[in-house]
């Protein structure tokens, strides 16, 4: 799948920009650890904390303080929302459960049912279309702040294999961030 494709099946969540500044980073990784000079003698046999430490003595620039600040205000706005509609979508689900046992307990005509259940759904997809469309910008706004994150560190494990290679190994071992600390 390309960016083009990506950016339009998330019906715009990903940008095109973001997309691509992400895969530059990905394929930058893929070649920076696939690099001979990256890799050294006992690789394999190196623990987390051992990793760990020998990331401590790569150059690495930290990221920029706004890009990450921008990430995390990106991020925390999507969760509350997210929670927000989640709260409204069991709230609704209750509220049409019991309208449904009503209407089904004193009401035991089918075409009556069946018009109570084609409400029910199209009171569903009206709040569905609602919640994506508040949804997406939201969306967009933290994939755009992680693929200007992204890029820029993709541009630093392109410079360093070494680097890349710890994280791979990092990744194969399973580390946790707290033992890469």
């Amino acid at each position: 799948m390309n960016c083009e494709q990506m950016s339009a099946s998330s019906r715009g969540a990903i940008s095109v920009e973001a997309c691509k500044q992400m895969m530059a980073a990905q394929q930058a990784y893929t070649a920076a650890a696939s690099d001979p000079s990256a890799s050294r003698p006992g690789d394999d046999k190196l623990t987390c904390e051992q990793i760990a430490a020998e990331m401590k003595q790569q150059p690495l620039t930290p990221p920029d303080k706004a890009k990450v600040a921008e990430a995390q205000a990106a991020t925390d706005d999507f969760k509350t929302t997210a929670e927000r509609q989640q709260k409204e979508a069991t709230e609704l689900a209750v509220k049409q459960a019991a309208e449904e046992s009503v209407v089904s307990r004193f009401v035991p005509v089918n075409a009556v049912g069946a018009a109570e259940s084609k409400r029910i759904e199209e009171e569903q997809k009206k709040q569905n279309e609602r919640m994506t469309k508040e949804q997406a910008p939201k969306a967009e706004r933290v994939f755009n702040s992680l693929g200007d994150l992204t890029g820029d560190i993709g541009k630093q494990i392109a410079a360093n294999p070494r680097l890349a290679r710890l994280y791979q190994l990092a990744t194969q071992k399973r580390c946790t961030a707290a033992q890469l600390k």
